[in-house]
């Protein structure tokens, strides 16, 4: 399956004025990195008897929005007016949206190659960690959330990668191509069936190989997991 969408950062922190005042300076722009303890920007209070204050971010990240300018009036709390909007990218993740016929077929766990557009000629990888049985808006062909997280990616890419940039996802299907495209397949001469059953809460398919044809596949299953039947049974998740 493919989904569009954008890369989104761990989570957004909104730096606030500790006082009412002035905005003298503004010492970062949008999308520069920034570490923790760096200066944001500097504030001359009301107050003439009060120092001049600096805002310094409490985290690394990256700018992603900066609402205020010097020589703007800002005002401290209560207010919770925001100056400056910095990304945590300490994890990344990519949120794409999919068609709906195609929803059924993401699980979460499954694998994903991400093409950031900015750096198409890089391949991320990751994994998808939540899928919103919500649509994102009414419409004839719904689209849905999945919410991906990056793995592994170029050094070089993580340090230019900024929330927001557009990005495409192809995800696994659940259908497995060393799956047989039959329910029976000779193999090595030997008889070999799909079992897809439930044990405890976890989906699992056995491939089972057998000379012995004369049972039902399940209890086939059965038999060979518990008793001296000629069977080689393999399991992985579905």
């Amino acid at each position: 399956m493919v989904g569009s969408g954008e890369v989104r950062p761990t989570r957004y922190v909104k730096i606030m004025s500790e006082v009412s005042g002035r905005v003298e300076q503004v010492y970062v722009e949008p999308g520069q990195e920034v570490t923790r303890g760096q200066a944001l920007l500097l504030i001359e209070p009301q107050s003439r008897e009060s120092k001049r204050v600096t805002q310094y971010s409490p985290l690394k990240g990256v700018v992603a929005d900066i609402s205020t300018r010097v020589g703007e009036t800002v005002f401290g709390r209560p207010t919770d007016e925001t100056l400056i909007t910095i990304a945590d990218m300490s994890r990344i993740y990519v949120e794409v949206n999919i068609d709906g016929p195609d929803l059924s077929k993401v699980a979460v766990g499954q694998s994903a190659r991400i093409i950031v557009n900015a750096f198409h000629e890089e391949k991320i990888r990751g994994f998808v960690i939540n899928k919103n049985p919500l649509p994102v808006a009414q419409s004839e062909t719904p689209e849905f959330r999945v919410t991906i997280q990056i793995r592994e990616i170029p050094n070089a890419i993580r340090e230019r990668l900024r929330p927001g940039m557009s990005a495409t996802a192809f995800i696994r299907s659940r259908q497995r191509s060393r799956q047989p495209k039959s329910e029976e397949n000779l193999l090595d001469g030997n008889w070999a069936e799909l079992v897809r059953t439930t044990i405890g809460t976890r989906e699992m398919l056995f491939q089972v190989f057998s000379r012995v044809r004369r049972f039902h596949t399940h209890d086939l299953l059965r038999r060979a997991c518990c008793h001296n039947v000629p069977a080689r049974v393999s399991a992985f998740r579905s």
